[in-house]
């Protein structure tokens, strides 16, 4: 289990609802895979997606996770010195409300998944790292319908 796996319970008892229960997490970083014009494939998808830039909450935070309960999701900074203490609550979003639209880009090392977190009125960018030893896919499986993995986008 990781440093972040064994205090989310304890970050979730702060800033969760009576009861809510931990169904899965995922840590996030914001990738920034510029192409030769200065673009990124998410950049491209955004566009195509035609979502407002104002729109997006916390631009370019790097150090973030999600938590999935029972009932929403939650999307946290992380602080410390590896990035695995799950610090302040950025947003909270019923289920209902929620959707990742995400495709993995084959990379040197490991994987990146990228996700759009679309939540309500708002969204979020992100990227996580896909292998083994992460819960990339579990997390993907435990959002269900909720997860959609569209086709990478031309950048």
């Amino acid at each position: 289990m990781t440093k972040l796996a064994e205090r989310l319970p304890g970050w979730l008892a702060e800033h969760g609802e009576p009861g809510e229960q931990l169904t899965s997490w995922i840590s996030l970083g914001y990738a920034r895979d510029a192409g030769a014009h200065g673009k990124t494939a998410m950049d491209a998808y955004l566009a195509s997606r035609g979502l407002d830039p104002a729109a997006e909450f916390t631009p370019y935070e790097r150090q973030a996770f999600a938590a999935l309960t029972d009932r929403r999701v939650l999307l946290g900074k992380l602080r410390g010195f590896l990035g695995n203490k799950p610090a302040e609550l950025l947003r909270a979003t019923s289920l209902g409300e929620c959707r990742i639209e995400w495709w993995d880009e084959p990379a040197p090392g490991p994987d990146k998944r990228y996700l759009l977190f679309v939540l309500g009125d708002s969204w979020y960018r992100t990227a996580a790292v896909v292998r083994k030893s992460t819960n990339a896919d579990v997390f993907m499986a435990a959002m269900g319908p909720n997860a959609v993995n569209v086709p990478r986008p031309r950048g």
